[in-house]
C-alpha cells in the first residue's frame, strides 16, 4: 500500500527551474541580513528567471521544513508564492502571505495553488482533492475524503474567481510509449498495456478488497497479475518481498542504481526481508535518460487506506525516491526475454 506523502503526479513540471540537491554553493530561500541557523544547499538558486523574468527577494530568511513543489504568480506579475508539500507558503515581491496549511492534518500532500483575481487570497489543493482557502478565496467544493478517491495534480481558478478546476491525470485513457533510447524487453508493450488498462479507483466492496486477489494490501497482487496477463507466469504473492525473492531466483533482479526497462517491477523500501523493509511496489512504464521513472502502482494514491486504486506515479528521479515517495527503491525485477 502506498499513500502518497510527498509530491505526486505532474509536480515535476510545476517548477522546472527549482533544483534541490547537494550543493556547489549555499543560498537561502529568502534574503536577509543574517542567514538562518540551518541552511539549505542548492546546485542552482531556488528560483531562476529567463528573459524579462527576474526572481524576487523577500524580507526574511526561511528554511522550508518540506519539499518545495510549486509556485504561483500574483495576478499583476509582480510577485509569486512558493509552496511545499506540507502546505507551507512563502511570499515574494508583492505577494502577501495569507496563511498556510502546514498546521492542518492533510490526507495527501499539497500539489497545487491558484491565486484569486485580486491577489488577496489563494487556494491550495491536496493530492486527495482537499481544498484549503486563504485570504478572500471562497470555498466552492472539494473531493477530499470521497471514496473512491481520485488523485488530483493541479488547480486553476476561473477568471472571475467564482470557481476552480481540479486536474485528475489518472482519468485519461493512456497509451504510454517508450521514450527515445529507453530500455525495453520483449514483453514491455504487453505489460504496459495491461497495467494502464487498470488505472483508476478500485470498485471492489470492502476494505482492501480488489480484483486481483483476497482483501489485503494488494500492490504485489496487482503487479504479478499484470505480468500474468502479459504472458509471464508469476506467483500471486501478497507480500512484495516474496515476489522480489522469486524474481531474483527465476527472472532477473536489478540493483537500485541500474536503469530498469519498461515493464519491470520496482520495489520500495530497504530490502525484501520483512513487511517493514519491503513496503510497496509498482510497474515501470517509462524512463528518461536522467534517471527519472514513471510507474503504475496498485493499492496506491491519496485517500483512505483500504480504499485506494491503481494510479500513475511520477515522473520522479529514482535516486530521489525517498524524498518523492517517502521510501527509497531497493531493486527492480525484470522478465527474462
Amino acid at each position: 500500500m502506498k499513500i502518497y506523502r510527498l509530491a505526486s503526479k505532474v509536480l515535476v513540471f510545476f517548477v522546472l527551474s527549482f533544483s534541490i540537491s547537494s550543493s556547489t554553493y549555499s543560498t537561502w530561500l529568502h534574503s536577509g541580513s543574517q542567514p538562518p541557523s540551518a541552511t539549505v544547499a542548492y546546485s542552482t538558486p531556488p528560483v531562476v528567471g529567463y528573459g524579462a523574468a527576474q526572481p524576487f527577494a523577500a524580507d526574511q530568511s526561511v528554511v522550508p521544513s518540506s519539499l518545495v513543489v510549486g509556485m504561483t504568480m500574483t495576478p499583476n506579475g509582480n510577485g509569486y508564492w512558493l509552496f511545499t508539500a506540507t502546505g507551507e507558503v512563502f511570499s515574494y515581491g508583492d505577494a502577501a502571505n495569507f496563511g498556510s496549511a502546514s498546521s492542518l492534518a492533510l490526507y495527501g500532500p499539497i500539489v497545487g495553488m491558484a491565486a484569486t483575481p485580486d491577489g488577496k487570497g489563494y487556494w491550495l489543493v491536496g493530492s486527495d482533492g482537499g481544498i484549503f482557502t486563504f485570504g478572500d478565496a471562497t470555498f466552492y467544493g472539494s473531493m477530499g475524503g470521497k471514496i473512491p478517491s481520485v488523485p488530483i495534480a493541479a488547480i486553476a481558478s476561473t477568471a472571475s474567481g467564482n470557481g476552480y478546476y481540479l486536474l485528475s491525470p489518472d482519468s485519461f485513457n493512456y497509451q504510454f510509449k517508450p521514450n527515445q533510447g529507453e530500455r525495453v524487453v520483449s514483453q514491455s508493450d504487453a505489460i504496459i498495456s495491461v497495467a494502464e488498462s487498470q488505472i483508476g479507483p478500485t470498485t471492489a466492496p470492502g476494505s482492501f478488497c480488489n480484483p486481483y486477489g483476497p482483501c489485503e494490501e494488494w500492490c504485489s497482487l496487482f503487479a504479478s497479475w499484470a505480468w500474468n496477463k502479459a504472458g509471464i507466469p508469476a506467483p500471486e504473492y501478497g507480500f512484495t518481498g516474496n515476489l522480489y525473492d522469486w524474481v531474483a531466483q527465476h527472472q532477473r533482479d536489478l540493483a537500485p542504481s541500474d536503469m530498469p526497462a519498461a515493464g519491470d517491477f520496482v520495489f520500495y523500501g530497504s530490502g525484501p526481508g520483512s513487511a517493514a523493509t519491503s513496503v510497496h511496489m509498482g510497474i515501470v512504464v517509462q524512463t528518461w535518460g536522467n534517471g527519472s521513472l514513471l510507474t503504475i502502482e496498485g493499492d496506491s494514491g491519496p485517500g483512505n487506506a483500504g480504499y485506494l486504486g491503481v494510479t500513475v506515479n511520477g515522473p520522479f528521479l529514482a535516486s530521489h525516491s525517498l524524498e518523492y515517495n517517502g521510501d527509497p527503491i531497493y531493486g527492480y525485477g525484470e522478465p527474462l526475454n
